[in-house]
């Protein structure tokens, strides 16, 4: 039997209305992301990464990352920065054109709704972040995100459960907090979510090293799905701790600490949100989860949020979960089947999930699979306009391919 994987990806592009030759020509460039580490796995900053052929250039950001708009056929590309060895290399984009059918909603000043249906396209981009280039003093190499993931993984753990054994002081001389907080950066850098949750506590905390709120904030961010952090985060942007005061931030981590289990300080936390953001003439009561009130009667599915519907511990999370449930049919497998499944569901304003379906796939037997494990989602943070919860529809594309 072939080797499966399944790979999932995020559309990634703007609603386009253009007209057929003006289409024609914006579909022959697109844009190609890729990372630039040293052979430990930290990213290279400011490094010149230049497209040749196309005569464009960009630098690397604090996380390695690099952004170029290269044509259709791709690009030779350099990456260079001084005192480290030189890359040469070719980079191949690769796009598909999916039509995409939206339910517009317009309200006119007198109370009016009209309901306009239209045609999108949308860009889905295969190439994303294929690839890392890793670039030592002497030497250069690449490597695909698979396989730098792993790597990065292995190095990670290793470097976390150092730290563990410097802060509990397993040595004749007691806990080493200074290499314990060297081991989890090393580790929180690679995406490491425990060492990054420990990295947090001791900025949090001022353990050791200085206090710093805004550090401590920017680890939790990487461990969210950590008992304690959303809620810990919630709190920080309620009262401005390390961050300006953002009670929109405030609000979604309030939800994703509830569906964690936080439920009673966070749902106590939310209500004072939801009084404070009410209008005087709402009655309002408490906000609930699952009735927060002041639109009762509002049922519509509103294409563009203020503040878009978000799986609990956001996309990472969201990729995790479909990761672990989904299944390739046997039979697809058997037949070689494979493509992209592109599902359509509302998510409600309480954050359930409802009116799941396929809208495009290339095998009943694919949209089914993809079907089922939609539904089995956990309630979503809801879409907002104002502080009101609406109703919202996403379309979440799933790839099933074989190797």
């Amino acid at each position: 039997m072939k080797n499966v994987s399944i790979i999932f990806m995020s559309l990634w592009a703007a609603v386009l209305s253009v007209s057929a030759q003006e289409w024609s020509r914006i579909e022959k460039n697109f844009t190609y992301e890729g990372r630039v580490v040293n052979p430990s796995g930290i990213p290279i900053k400011d490094a010149v990464v230049r497209a040749i052929e196309a005569n464009v250039s960009a630098r690397t950001d604090v996380n390695g990352l690099f952004s170029l708009t290269l044509p259709e056929k791709g690009d030779s590309i350099v990456i260079t920065k001084e005192g480290l060895a030189t890359f040469t290399g070719r980079t191949i984009i690769r796009t598909i054109e999916t039509p995409l059918e939206i339910e517009k909603v317009i309200k006119k000043d007198g109370g009016e709704v009209i309901v306009i249906k239209e045609v999108s396209r949308k860009i889905i981009h295969e190439a994303m972040c294929k690839e890392v280039i890793l670039i030592g003093p002497l030497e250069t190499s690449r490597m695909t995100v698979t396989a730098y993931a792993k790597k990065m993984a292995d190095t990670a753990v290793k470097y976390y459960s150092a730290g563990q054994k410097f802060l509990s002081g397993e040595g004749a001389e007691g806990p080493d907090y200074m290499k314990a907080f060297a081991c989890f950066t090393r580790a929180a850098n690679m995406e490491h979510d425990q060492a990054a949750y420990q990295l947090a506590k001791m900025y949090d905390e001022g353990r050791v090293i200085p206090q710093d709120h805004e550090k401590a904030l920017k680890w939790y961010a990487k461990a969210p799905g950590i008992s304690g952090v959303p809620l810990r985060m919630a709190i920080m942007y309620m009262e401005g701790i390390g961050t300006p005061q953002d009670d929109v931030s405030a609000r979604n981590y309030l939800y994703r600490a509830i569906w964690q289990g936080d439920s009673i300080e966070a749902q106590k936390l939310l209500d004072e949100l939801f009084a404070r953001h009410a209008e005087p003439s709402e009655n309002t009561g408490t906000a609930k989860v699952d009735t927060i009130p002041g639109n009762a009667d509002d049922d519509r599915i509103y294409d563009v949020d203020e503040t878009n519907a978000e799986f609990p511990g956001g996309e990472a999370a969201f990729y995790k979960f479909i990761n672990k449930n989904l299944k390739y049919p046997a039979i697809c497998q058997e037949q070689g089947v494979q493509g992209r499944v592109i599902v359509s569901f509302t998510i409600e304003k309480d954050g359930s999930i409802s009116d799941v379906r396929a809208i495009r796939s290339p095998d009943p037997n694919l949209s089914k699979e993809a079907e089922r494990v939609i539904k089995l989602m956990p309630k979503w943070v809801p879409a907002f306009q104002g502080w009101k919860p609406v109703r919202s529809c996403v379309h979440e594309p799933v790839l099933f391919r074989l190797n």
